[in-house]
């Protein structure tokens, strides 16, 4: 098992940007030093499909985060307890004070 990064919910939400952002840059870099036409539609293609998988891990990550926030103001996760999300599979952990602040 993989250990668990302690990233508050606002640098998951900010590597998932920078992930957005860098496979934009990708994109445009590799459609410039690929000269053929069809490279050119295959990365593309391979961009926006990354770009969508991205976009929506974010959402679910935005979601999940909302969720459990809503829960610790209502007293709802307790601080023994270790809420997590996922991204792209993997179980982080939401730290609790980066929850309630």
């Amino acid at each position: 098992m993989l250990p668990v990064l302690a990233l508050t919910t606002d640098q998951l939400l900010k590597v998932a940007a920078g992930l957005l952002i860098a496979d934009l840059v990708i994109g445009v870099v590799l459609a410039i030093i690929i000269k053929s036409v069809v490279g050119k539609l295959i990365v593309v293609g391979l961009m926006v499909v990354s770009g969508i998988a991205l976009w929506s891990q974010r959402s679910n990550l935005k979601d999940c985060i909302d969720k459990v926030q809503g829960q610790a103001k209502t007293g709802q996760v307790l601080a023994a307890s270790r809420p997590t999300c996922t991204f792209f599979g993997r179980d982080v952990e939401l730290p609790l004070d980066s929850l309630t602040g």
